[in-house]
């Protein structure tokens, strides 16, 4: 046992000792100032983001395809795709071009074009979006080309198109000025994280409604229930039965079974001795 012990000391210590020049050296990104040191920082903040955005993605993933079933998850994933699809269009490739323009417009100090540029960007993906957004909403209620349970996700998707085109307007803005937090987070961290506690909201929600809703109904058929009565009038209980479980009559019910059944014979006995007697001559 200490000889276990102090092998997997021994190797978390190498695996540290191994690690920590990465680590001094991230720090020490971090820390230093300059052109060099800035470059640096923006590609270790766009790895980081990343990786966490891939870990994020795949958890969202295995937890709507397990709560939401195969059928509803399939219909998310096809919007979903439709929705990056449309939505890459209605930027009309100004994400990338601004990587490109704001840098030069910069340092040129052409702050007018620099201002034209976001405004007019943010309002042509803004615009494009909503027209698409337009079309695509006519053409699903005019033709109705899907099928019923597809119609409400579509109009949905098409509903956030516009607010998807300027994410990506935003994305690209945020890497023109070197923003990498500013433009990796909101659309890698947030997005899936906000999908994610939907997702768990709305599923305890969910299951805390069936659980009232199944509750009241237990109760009363709790509460309905009665044990059935014999044709003598006796309630048959569990005490009726003996205590060995057996299904056997105890003493006790045995004794009033006999006890009503000799009152009956009794009775009927009567019945026929009280009859009148005719001879047979008559």
């Amino acid at each position: 046992m200490t000889h276990d012990t102090s092998v997997a000391s021994g190797n978390s210590t190498f695996a540290w000792l191994s690690v920590r020049p990465g680590v001094a050296q991230v720090i020490a990104i971090f820390k230093a100032d300059g052109e060099k040191a800035r470059t640096q920082r923006d590609a270790v903040t766009a790895f980081g983001v990343r990786c966490g955005s891939a870990a994020l993605i795949y958890l969202s993933q295995v937890v709507l395809a397990r709560w939401m079933g195969s059928n509803e998850y399939g219909i998310y994933v096809f919007v979903w795709t439709c929705v990056l699809w449309l939505g890459g269009l209605a930027d009309l490739g100004l994400s990338i071009t601004s990587i490109r323009l704001i840098p030069h417009y910069r340092e040129t100090g052409d702050f007018a074009h620099l201002r034209g540029l976001i405004r007019g960007s943010r309002l042509a993906s803004i615009a494009v979006g909503v027209a698409i957004a337009a079309l695509g909403i006519a053409v699903l209620w005019l033709f109705k080309p899907l099928e019923e349970h597809y119609m409400l996700p579509a109009y949905i998707a098409l509903f956030c198109l516009p607010l998807y085109a300027l994410t990506q307007v935003q994305d690209g803005l945020g890497k023109g000025f070197a923003w990498m937090g500013v433009s990796l987070v909101p659309p890698y961290i947030l997005r899936p994280m906000l999908l994610l506690v939907r997702v768990i909201v709305s599923s305890t929600f969910r299951m805390r409604s069936n659980v009232s809703r199944a509750s009241p109904t237990s109760s009363r058929r709790r509460a309905g229930a009665s044990p059935p009565i014999s044709s003598s009038g006796i309630r048959r209980t569990r005490s009726s039965k003996s205590s060995t479980g057996s299904g056997r009559p105890s003493p006790r019910a045995r004794k009033n079974t006999n006890s009503t059944r000799f009152a009956s014979s009794s009775s009927t006995r009567g019945e026929i001795d009280t009859r009148p007697h005719t001879s047979s001559g008559t």
